[in-house]
């Protein structure tokens, strides 16, 4: 039980310390400044202020600039960057101690620099993307109405077709009855004519050669 206790502590603490962090983000090639929080110059009253990049010291009142020539200390005491680069990221501790040396105040920072550059290409890199999303989305569209319209013209092409051989059809059909009709009325008007001979008439002129 006690040991669970102990871990819970353990876990707050932990987490009021990360809350106590300030975050402060940037990105490269511009200016940020870490604030002391002194409205005032703290050398009127004798105060001393150090800027420590874990574990170095960074900058005092003796030193107040940085090396690289990128950072300096203000008179505030607060620290300005100029100039960001990715290698300025980073966990920055202030610390301010009075006269007799006891420390007053400290502040923990955190310091995270973006590419610019590296943010510009990924924003660049998402906008193609979108354009390319979007025109394929366009040409898949444009495929299937195209097909749609192809198929209706197929299936109009086939019902012509279909009309247009029954009307054949139906047309040769009545020129065979045509050509049939005609065909009857010439065997009707080749058949011969027949006269019946009568015999009577060649007795009677028998007889009258006999006389």
């Amino acid at each position: 039980m006690l040991v669970v206790v102990l871990l819970l502590m353990m876990m707050m603490k932990s987490d009021a310390g990360a809350a106590d962090i300030i975050r402060v983000s940037a990105n490269s090639s511009t200016s940020v400044v870490l604030p002391s929080g002194q409205q005032e110059d703290p050398r009127t009253r004798g105060y001393d202020i150090r800027w420590t990049q874990i574990p170095h010291l960074l900058l005092n009142w003796n030193r107040s600039t940085c090396s690289h020539g990128r950072c300096s200390m203000l008179p505030d005491g607060s620290l300005e960057f100029s100039r960001l680069q990715t290698q300025d990221s980073g966990s920055y501790t202030l610390e301010v101690f009075d006269k007799t040396g006891s420390r007053l105040q400290t502040k923990d920072f955190l310091l995270q620099v973006t590419d610019h550059s590296s943010s510009h290409v990924v924003s660049s890199v998402s906008v193609c993307v979108v354009l390319l999303v979007l025109l394929l989305f366009f040409i898949v569209v444009f495929i299937l109405r195209k097909r749609r319209v192809q198929r209706k013209m197929t299936t109009g092409q086939k019902e012509e077709k279909e009309e247009n051989i029954y009307v054949v059809m139906k047309g040769c059909q009545g020129n065979k009855n045509n050509e049939e009709e005609k065909e009857k009325k010439l065997e009707k008007e080749e058949e011969p004519l027949y006269v019946p001979c009568s015999p009577t008439v060649s007795s009677q002129h028998e007889d009258s050669v006999y006389v």
